[in-house]
């Protein structure tokens, strides 16, 4: 799976490309949400996993706009200044999961896994509808 990592703690950047490279993911890492909007450009991903609190642009805003122009982009949402009423807004704005930091390296697993899944599914529905 394509994944593209938006957060400005060069740490948490680091430690998720190793994570989920470890699991065999194509994983790709910015600083800030322009520069993620460009990466989704030249090269679209599977599942974004990105920080609310960013310069030039936050999470939520983030959000809204791979939701315009990425629709199939699966997108999870973490924080550390977070709160439940982020949360929900997060998902009702179309956010596939909420993980709150510091988190736990399993926890990050799991939502992948879990996105991967339904993407997974998702494709093969719509091979089995073509052959119909």
């Amino acid at each position: 799976m394509r994944i593209l990592v938006v957060d400005d703690e060069p740490a948490i950047r680091y430690s998720l490309v190793e994570l989920l490279e470890a699991d065999g993911h194509a994983v790709s890492a910015v600083e800030h949400a322009p520069a993620g909007l460009a990466a989704l450009e030249a090269d679209a991903a599977d599942l974004i996993l990105a920080d609310l609190r960013l310069p030039a642009m936050n999470g939520l805003q983030l959000l809204d706009e791979v939701r315009a122009r990425f629709a199939d982009c699966a997108f999870v949402l973490m924080t550390a200044h977070g709160d439940e009423r982020t949360a929900v807004q997060a998902l009702k704005a179309g956010a596939w999961d909420y993980v709150p930091k510091p988190f736990d390296n399993e926890e990050i697993r799991g939502v992948v896994r879990r996105v991967h899944e339904t993407l997974a599914l998702r494709a093969e529905n719509a091979r089995l509808r073509e052959e119909l």
